[in-house]
């Protein structure tokens, strides 16, 4: 029988690699471990297999009732082969395959793929399997809810460079999907490169566009957009940005996959800098 310790009682020594791994270096009672080590939540059980030290073998996290959350395989302390991830319902919500080939999977919690990664492709579908964005080695396209493409991106070494550089929007299909495209945090970069670049070509249009961007209901929109106006010099949207003059509110603390960010102004001190820059 492998002998089972609990992770807090096994000593990590690894000095060696260049970020911590809890995998490498392993030892109980001053002797390289061999066996399993475990975590007890109160939720779940972590268990991890040793050999001689290293980590190796099978992996897992198990809920309470006995339901897989987790697996995935270690070859002498690093990930090899397949690895999955399972909610508490049973349904399987990601994949990834270490090594080649590489693939990674997930899923919807409703058990739709929507997203596949290999080391040349990024798939992404919306949960009713349309497609959302495709990036096939550096090119890359995003689509919305109806199908029709609203932008795709190639790479340029235009001199001088410009952000949106290699940038070529559908103006129509951008125009009437901006608001859901900048909510979304995977293209809201591009729905203010689209504003960007509409600036040097149609001011008119661009203005109204960053007008309806200053009722968005997220407060990150919000504030992004009135110091676009401000540097833009569109003094046609002081009068939206004075109503924020007194605005308190603070955009809230946002993490995901797309990482975290965190305000340190408020709406009414960002309005009122812009009708600084405005008046100036």
């Amino acid at each position: 029988m492998s002998l089972r310790v609990p992770m807090t009682d096994l000593d990590e020594r690894d000095e060696l690699s260049c970020a911590h791994n809890a995998f490498l270096e392993v030892y109980y009672q001053d002797q390289r471990f061999t066996g399993i080590g475990y975590e007890e939540r109160a939720d779940a059980i972590d268990e991890y297999a040793y050999v001689d030290g290293f980590g190796h073998g099978r992996c897992t996290t198990t809920a309470r009732d006995g339901q897989l959350l987790e697996e995935f395989f270690l070859a002498r302390g690093y990930p090899t082969g397949e690895e999955r991830q399972w909610d508490r319902d049973g349904q399987l919500r990601s994949y990834r395959h270490h090594g080649a080939p590489a693939l990674t999977r997930h899923w919807s919690a409703a058990g739709a793929l929507i997203e596949e990664r290999t080391a040349t492709t990024l798939v992404r579908w919306f949960a009713d399997g349309g497609l959302r964005y495709r990036r096939i080695d550096d090119t890359a396209e995003v689509f919305v809810q109806s199908g029709a493409r609203a932008l795709i991106h190639r790479p340029t070494r235009a001199v001088p460079p410009r952000t949106y550089d290699g940038y070529e929007f559908d103006d129509a299909v951008m125009d009437a999907h901006l608001e859901a495209l900048a909510g979304d945090r995977a293209t809201e970069h591009q729905a203010f490169l689209w504003t960007h670049a509409l600036l040097h070509r149609d001011r008119a249009r661009a203005t109204a566009a960053l007008a309806r961007l200053l009722a968005h209901p997220s407060l990150w929109i919000v504030t992004t957009t009135m110091r676009l106006v401000g540097n833009s010099q569109l003094t046609a949207l002081a009068a939206p940005i004075r109503a924020y003059a007194d605005d308190d509110r603070v955009p809230p603390h946002e993490r995901d996959a797309s990482g975290g960010r965190m305000a340190s102004h408020s709406l009414a001190s960002v309005a009122r800098a812009v009708l600084a820059q405005l008046a100036a």
